[in-house]
This record gives C-alpha cells, sequence and structure tokens, in this order.
C-alpha cells in the first residue's frame, strides 16, 4: 500500500489545489517461491535441532562417564574398608600373640602401622566418593544436597559389534545435523533457481490529479534481467559442494572410530571378565590363607604384610581395567550413535 499527497500552485503565488494518489499492489510470487522458502526454514530448523541432539549427547558421555567412575571409586572404598577389616583382624591376632609371647613387638608394631595405612586409605577413598557426587550433582544441575540416581541403562548389553556401520553412522547426530544442513542449501538452492521467474502482480490505484479523480488498475511484471539469482545459487552451489564433502569426511572418520573402539572395547571386556572369573577367587581366597596362617605363626608379619600389599595393588589393577572396560564401552555406544 502507498501513499502520497501534494499540492499544486495554480499561478505561483496564492491559488493551489490537493492533490494524492493511493496506490494498492499485491505481488503473486510467493505462490511459487513461498514453498521452497519454508522448506528451507524447515530445514534449517531441523539443523539446529540435530545440533542440540549432538551437544546433549557430548554431555551424556560426560554425565555416563562420571557415573561409571564413580561406581569405581565405590569398589575402592569397599575395597578400602574390607582392607581396614582385616587390618584390624591382623592387629588383634599380632597383640594376641605379643602377650602369649609367641612374637615380639615388632609384630604388633608392623600390625598398628598396616591399620593406620588402612583406615587412611578409607579416609580417601571416602573422599574421592563425596568428591564424584559433587561432580556428577554439578553435571546434573542439582542442589549440593538434593539427592539424585540414574536411571539410564549404563550396562554394555546391546552395544553395537555386530552392525552395518553405514547405516549405523547415518544415525548419529553429527551426520544428521549435517543432512539437515544438506537439505537447507539444496532447498535455498532451489530457492534461488526460482529467481530467473517473472515477479508478476496485481496493481489498483486511485488518484485525484489536477480535480480530476482517475481510477487505475493493471497488471505488473518484475523482469529478472540483471538479477536472476545467479548469486545465491554460486554460493549455495558452493557451500553444497563442502557440505557433501564434510558428510563424506565424517562418515569415514566415524567408521574407523567405531572400529577402534569396537576392537578397544572387546579386548578390555574380555580381560576383564577373564580377571574377573580367575584373578578375583584368588585374591579372596589368599587373603583368608595369609591371616589364617599369621594367626598360626605359619608365617611372619612381614610376608603377611606383602601378601597383603600384592592383593591392594590386584584389586586396585582390577577396578582400573575394569572401569577402563566400561568407559570403552561409553565410547563405543557415543561413537555408534547409541548414547541418547
Amino acid at each position: 500500500l502507498e501513499a502520497s499527497m501534494g499540492w499544486r500552485e495554480s499561478d505561483g503565488t496564492t491559488a493551489h489545489d490537493q492533490d494524492w494518489e493511493i496506490v494498492l499492489s499485491q505481488s503473486f510470487s510467493d505462490l511459487v517461491r513461498g514453498p521452497a522458502r519454508s522448506e528451507a526454514a524447515l530445514a534449517r530448523l531441523d539443523a539446529d535441532s540435530r545440533s542440540l541432539d549432538d551437544a546433549t549427547r557430548a554431555v551424556l558421555l560426560e554425565v555416563a562417564a562420571a557415573w561409571v567412575e564413580r561406581i569405581a571409586l565405590q569398589r575402592q572404598r569397599a575395597l578400602a574398608a574390607d582392607s581396614l577389616d582385616i587390618a584390624s583382624r591382623t592387629r588383634e591376632a599380632a597383640e594376641r600373640r605379643f602377650s602369649a609371647g609367641d612374637v615380639a613387638q615388632l609384630d604388633v608394631n608392623v600390625a598398628r602401622m598396616l591399620h593406620a595405612r588402612a583406615a587412611a586409605e578409607l579416609a580417601t577413598a571416602e573422599a574421592a566418593l563425596a568428591e564424584s557426587r559433587a561432580r556428577l550433582g554439578s553435571l546434573l544441575g542439582l542442589e549440593p544436597d538434593e539427592p539424585f540416581e540414574i536411571a539410564a541403562d549404563l550396562s554394555l548389553s546391546g552395544v553395537a559389534l555386530e552392525a552395518d556401520l553405514e547405516a549405523l553412522v547415518a544415525t548419529r547426530p553429527d551426520v544428521r545435523r549435517l543432512d539437515a544442513e544438506l537439505a537447507m542449501v539444496r532447498a535455498e538452492l532451489r530457492l534461488a533457481s526460482l529467481g530467473r521467474t517473472l515477479d508478476w502482480g496485481l496493481v489498483a490505484a486511485v488518484a485525484k490529479d489536477d480535480g480530476d479523480r482517475i481510477t487505475t488498475a493493471g497488471i505488473r511484471f518484475a523482469l529478472p534481467l540483471a538479477d536472476r539469482g545467479q548469486f545465491e545459487r554460486s554460493e549455495a552451489g558452493a557451500r553444497l559442494a563442502r557440505l557433501e564433502h564434510e558428510r563424506a569426511s565424517l562418515v569415514r572418520s566415524a567408521i574407523g572410530e567405531i572400529l577402534a573402539a569396537r576392537d578397544a572395547y572387546t579386548r578390555l571386556r574380555e580381560s576383564a571378565e577373564s580377571m574377573t572369573t580367575t584373578l578375583l577367587p584368588l585374591l579372596d581366597e589368599n587373603d583368608a590363607l595369609a591371616l589364617e596362617s599369621y594367626d598360626a605363626g605359619q608365617i611372619g608379619i612381614a610376608e603377611f604384610a606383602a601378601v597383603r600389599r600384592e592383593s591392594i595393588d590386584a584389586h586396585h589393577a582390577f577396578i582400573a581395567h575394569w572401569l577402563d572396560a566400561r568407559l570403552a564401552g561409553l565410547r563405543l555406544r557415543f561413537v555408534s550413535g547409541d548414547l541418547q
């Protein structure tokens, strides 16, 4: 809608007439360009949504890893509590044997040192556990004293070990984001191509000119002689080529990541399972036999301390290995696009 008003001087000094004009026009080019413009806008919205999904996936990995590390710390705390219990029983056995005259004061001192060290390790494990709780609460945006639990399935069953990698990669949020951006650029390219079509519409006008009222109606055509959308098409074409290359590169690297993560997870999982079935039972048996042997006077305190230190180190090694296997499983789920 356009409106204008002015004055026509009749003699250049005094008398004048008021003229005005009102023009109403309506373009119909959006009947053709509107669907393409809507398609581009929806594709842009979808790309933004996929970017959010990709960012969320990274946060989920961080939270899941923190939760798995907390489980490992809980195991460390349980190990430290068991060690303190064994150290307490060892100290009692040493004091009893010293009272009976079976051992020297050195045994009692070493047993008390073992007890003090076990108590310190338990305090350290509890402090690390409290720190992990604070970190998890911070990642989840919770108040310091607000209780929480992780309801998501963090088990490693269902990890994609035998899958069509091409199809698997296509479901990753970062690949789907590029797919959405490609759809957006293709829609923009189609929209730019419509710049070569005529821009037409209807025009109606009412005017007063020199005392006469004039009414007109007609059809307006805008010929795309100089600007036919060629610059927009060139830009969209270049972006399309870049995104296609970026997607192909991402798919190749993603498949490589999945293969590497799958191999690492398989090896670590098998090793952790082997340690669970072979190492842990032996360690538990050795702990019981060592305490029983010392209490019966069959081994000295130095031998007992060596067995206990070896057992504790082996337990720590198992927990670290178990943690590596779980983190490798989470990494595999992450690169497979399954962590969501």
